[in-house]
């Protein structure tokens, strides 16, 4: 079987961590893990609240990326998106940092 278009269809209410509210307990618990790689995904989530918000946001996890240890991986997870803006803070804040990017055929558009 063979489908011409993306049929996903995501149905999501999960306010804690669209606000990154366990980003710094989960960070100090990762360095304790001390994980070969950290996967990062949720991020298409995001695109229903303000510019503001989301950018102080993506910052907020570019500084958690850059306090991991330098052995560690981080690979981003990215979802459907239709806000541009939201997509250049991700690369910008993000992707930039990351060291591997998972994405379908649909997502590919948004990063041209």
């Amino acid at each position: 079987m063979k489908s011409e278009r993306s049929n996903r269809f995501y149905v999501n209410y999960d306010i804690d961590n669209v606000e990154l509210n366990y980003m710094d307990e989960f960070h100090q618990k990762e360095k304790e893990f001390r994980s070969d790689i950290i996967v990062l995904s949720g991020f298409h989530l995001i695109q229903n609240i303000e510019y503001d918000k989301y950018n102080g946001l993506f910052r907020r996890v570019n500084q958690h990326i850059k306090g991991v240890q330098s052995r560690q991986k981080i690979h981003i997870e990215l979802g459907s998106f239709f806000d541009n803006q939201l997509i250049d803070s991700l690369v910008h804040n993000i992707i930039s940092y990351s060291h591997s990017i998972g994405f379908n055929e649909q997502e590919l558009q948004h990063l041209k």
